[in-house]
């Protein structure tokens, strides 16, 4: 089942503008037209991700959201969106507990980087080769996890490149900026992914975190 989004936005337009663009990634989107409607829906049923804008209508801004989602599930990653930058508002939120914020208007592959990397807290160690020594402070739930998702990518056949391309991918990064960081175009890099997605069968970013991400639990 691919991941579950709850996106908060008073703005009619911005709401169906990213919830189609984030649905066309494979994510399943539900949405909310204020904050107060999307914590009812979060306490009703709970989703992978929830991404709030920060001004809204009303009397529950997206500060207010982060509070009470952290209060429902401590747990649950919640990224902000905003068109301006206080720093005294990013201090409370970083305080709250969010897990990222993004400037309006967003570009939605950087987007989809986001929410990628809050769903994913587990690729980036079973993708790099680890010291023995620092084996020690993981715990048995996490070793077998990352053995689990290490299997995974071995029995695919994986080559060190599209490993590369996994790693880069679980941190956020957009097709370009992976291109900059191995040094390679950015049609080389979508080359890599849709080779990495017929390996894993299946056809979007999402769904390959998705993947991943129940081979570990």
């Amino acid at each position: 089942m691919s991941p579950s989004i709850l996106l908060i936005d008073d703005e009619p337009h911005v709401l169906e503008l990213i919830s189609d663009d984030l649905k066309e990634e494979g994510f399943q989107v539900s949405t909310a037209k204020n904050g107060a409607e999307g914590i009812r829906l979060f306490k009703k049923k709970p989703c992978d991700v929830v991404i709030t804008d920060m001004v809204m209508e009303g009397l529950v801004d997206g500060i207010q959201v982060l509070k009470e989602i952290k209060k429902i599930d401590p747990s649950a990653p919640v990224v902000i969106l905003t068109g301006y930058w206080y720093q005294d508002t990013a201090r409370e939120a970083f305080q709250a507990g969010v897990n990222d914020f993004i400037l309006k208007p967003c570009n939605s592959e950087k987007l989809v980087g986001v929410i990628e990397n809050c769903l994913n807290p587990v690729l980036v160690q079973a993708v790099l080769p680890k010291p023995r020594t620092e084996s020690r402070g993981h715990s048995n739930d996490d070793s077998s996890s990352l053995a689990r998702l290490k299997k995974a990518l071995i029995e695919v056949s994986l080559s060190q490149r599209e490993t590369e391309v996994i790693l880069l991918v679980s941190d956020g990064k957009t097709d370009a900026e992976i291109g900059r960081e191995l040094q390679i175009s950015t049609g080389t890099v979508k080359s890599h992914l849709k080779n990495i997605f017929r390996k894993f069968k299946v056809h979007s970013r999402a769904q390959l975190i998705a993947h991943l991400y129940k081979k570990a639990i």
